[in-house]
């Protein structure tokens, strides 16, 4: 499944990472039922691999993302962040 908001988010990281350094997966197909309202695009696994990370904490690799989708954190559920150098 491709999924609007997962191109949303791929977009966004990728424009600031490089396409090739982010993953995302649309996982909202294993919370079907949880969120009544909006039943698809909801939940989304994150992997970002970077040099921009070099010496930040973990919470500040977080913040920076958090930061980048601030527009689509407001309309997902839930997302899960690695965030690795």
């Amino acid at each position: 499944m491709n999924s609007l908001m997962k191109k949303r988010i791929e977009n966004k990281l990728g424009d600031f990472f490089g396409q090739e350094n982010i993953e995302v997966q649309d996982i909202s197909y294993l919370h079907k039922g949880h969120i009544s309202e909006n039943p698809y695009e909801t939940h989304f696994n994150i992997i970002v691999k970077s040099e921009k990370f070099k010496a930040m904490p973990q919470l500040a690799r977080h913040k920076m993302i958090y930061k980048l989708l601030n527009e689509e954190i407001k309309l997902i559920h839930a997302i899960s962040i690695n965030a690795i150098f």
